[in-house]
């Protein structure tokens, strides 16, 4: 886990050095058994959400640790915008269009948390946000340390 969360973190240095935003990571080392092309959709869109959002000159906190003996989290908090109540009814919704605009003319088509929701579930886990309107967001996603589960070969939400 360790290996694919500092790569993915690292990928998006340059787009955090253009807003001037910090990125904090905390990432555990551990052995997870996943579908690692599910893992890097659902960081990538919390990453750079997270980036896309934020302000200039704020910190974004990653962090992967283990949770017991048998699951462990990925953590994703900024200190943009934040949810409203509104918001937090359709934020899983395809093209759900939300309150708050990226803060430096980024793209925000409305797939993003559609597809980390569900990806999150097709993996075993699930997802918890912590979020108040002007306050920031925390998505905490826990998932299993081993999926049972297989994947098919040709999954449409990767495409």
């Amino acid at each position: 886990a360790d290996e694919v969360v500092t790569e993915l973190v690292y990928s998006y240095k340059e787009m955090a050095r253009k807003k001037e935003i910090t990125i904090v990571e905390d990432i555990g080392s551990f052995e997870v058994v996943s579908y690692t092309p599910y893992l890097n959709r659902i960081m990538d869109n919390l990453i750079s959400n997270a980036l896309k959002f934020s302000p200039h000159g704020e910190t974004v906190y990653v962090a992967v640790k283990t949770s017991d003996a048998d699951t462990w989290q990925l953590t994703v908090s900024d200190n943009g915008p934040g949810f409203s109540s509104e918001d937090k009814k359709k934020m899983y919704q395809m093209f759900g269009k939300l309150s708050a605009r990226p803060t430096n003319g980024e793209d925000s088509t409305g797939l993003g948390l559609y597809a980390v929701h569900l990806l999150v579930k097709r993996l075993g886990g699930h997802i918890i946000l912590d979020s108040e309107k002007d306050q920031g967001s925390t998505f905490i996603c826990e998932f299993p340390l081993r999926m049972e589960q297989s994947i098919p070969a040709q999954d449409p939400v990767l495409s």
